[in-house]
């Protein structure tokens, strides 16, 4: 699994699209991980996923939360059916949140050369992030990013790229 590089670009949706590449890349490492079952696999992979869930996890959701967010309900319309559809990425957002707080939990660990006591609990909670994120991934980039792109004025875009280049 590579390293993410997240280093800023003129344009901040597509910084956020990056980040979802990123995302994704991580989740099929993950995937791959759980089905192979193989202990050692998984501690070698484990630091790199520790990072991912405490770092880059976490600046995403919050260039979406404190940035993105905010400034597109700004500029959308009534009829874009908006508020919808950030409640309900915020709800999964925590949703996301708790499943992070298992898989931590035991990652920890497993980092630390501990045996994981709780496989198929690690497992579950896993492929549960997985799924969920592939599909929330998939909507906002098909329907946020879209969005955003249509709606956001250029004050809008230099606004959300300061924010994220604040992290």
């Amino acid at each position: 699994m590579e390293q993410s590089q997240q280093t800023p670009t003129q344009d901040p949706l597509e910084q956020i699209g990056a980040e979802h590449d990123h995302q994704l890349q991580l989740l099929t490492t993950l995937e791959h991980v759980i089905k192979a079952d193989d202990a050692d696999e998984m501690s070698r992979f484990a630091p790199k996923l520790l990072e991912f869930f405490n770092d880059d996890l976490a600046r995403h959701l919050e260039h979406e939360e404190k940035g993105l967010f905010p400034i597109l309900k700004r500029r959308c319309r009534p009829t874009d059916d908006l508020e919808m559809i950030v409640n309900q990425l915020s709800y999964e957002h925590e949703l996301d949140r708790d499943l992070v707080e298992f898989l931590l939990v035991d990652l920890e660990k497993i980092a630390h050369g501990h045996h994981n006591a709780t496989p198929a609990r690690f497992n579950i909670n896993a492929q549960a992030f997985i799924e969920t994120q592939r599909r929330h991934i998939e909507w906002e980039n098909r329907i946020v990013l879209p969005l955003a792109r249509n709606r956001l004025t250029e004050t809008d875009m230099t606004e959300l790229r300061n924010l994220m280049s604040g992290d």
